[in-house]
């Protein structure tokens, strides 16, 4: 009775309806990023920050030579008082034609000197968002001459982050996009965050020698410090089963693989 009872219990337990739970690797990412450029020709003076700096909008990143831009003003400014007075002597001596050519020139100088002044107020190059720096060392780069558009920083924000959850090839089975996932990183052991399989690329990569396909877990507003890069596990729940085919499935799977049916 004893043996029978005992037996009893343990089909019962094996027969028991549990989720499948899939363990996989996982690695943080941002969900959008933006660049931060040169706004000019110029002269890189100072980077103030490098990659994994925290930033704030319209923080100053990097900061441009002026010097050049300096002494290009003052040269347009000397020209300019030399075509202004020039006006003024040709206006005294009834000469319109010269006087004209002079008041031009007076104009394009002050354009010049518009666009210069205009320049050295953009030396300061400011971050356009919250969030971290995560691309553009340029600390080794102070002196060397940058072009208009010349990316310098590349920075993440930090309110949302998209999980990048590498699910086994042989598992790829038992997933569907809208199962809830639990996620830790390495950084913080006793941390967990959940959310939902949003998407699953359909192509195989291959990932630390393993074949995966890659899937993505929106996290927003993460309560702790997360960082992109950071990586860690994840656990996605899957359909209920049997416990009995929770526990050896695989091998009856992997059985069947080796046999060739």
């Amino acid at each position: 009775n004893v043996a029978l009872l005992a037996a009893t219990l343990v089909v019962g337990l094996l027969l028991l309806p549990l989720p499948y739970k899939i363990r996989c690797d996982c690695q943080l990412q941002p969900v959008t990023s933006r660049y931060v450029v040169a706004p000019y020709d110029g002269m890189l003076d100072r980077s103030r920050v490098e990659p994994g700096d925290l930033v704030g909008s319209g923080s100053v990143v990097a900061e441009l030579d002026g010097r050049e831009f300096r002494w290009e003003l003052a040269g347009l400014e000397a020209e300019r008082g030399r075509a202004a007075k020039r006006h003024d002597t040709a206006l005294a001596n009834h000469d319109v034609a010269t006087a004209q050519q002079a008041e031009l020139e007076t104009k394009r100088l002050g354009l010049k000197i518009d666009l210069l002044n205009q320049r050295l107020e953009k030396l300061s190059v400011k971050s356009p968002i919250d969030g971290i720096v995560i691309g553009g060392d340029l600390k080794r780069a102070e002196g060397v001459p940058l072009t208009a558009g010349q990316r310098l920083f590349e920075i993440a924000p930090l309110d949302r982050m998209i999980v990048e959850v590498a699910i086994p090839e042989r598992e790829i089975a038992h997933v569907s996009v809208g199962m809830s996932v639990t996620l830790g990183v390495d950084a913080f052991p006793g941390e967990q965050w959940r959310g939902k399989l949003q998407r699953v690329f359909p192509r195989v990569e291959v990932r630390d020698e393993a074949s995966v396909f890659i899937g993505e877990v929106h996290l927003a507003d993460p309560s702790q410090p997360l960082r992109p890069g950071m990586h860690g596990w994840a656990r996605i729940r899957g359909r209920r089963h049997p416990l009995f085919w929770n526990l050896f499935h695989r091998p009856y799977e992997a059985a069947l693989l080796t046999l060739g049916w």
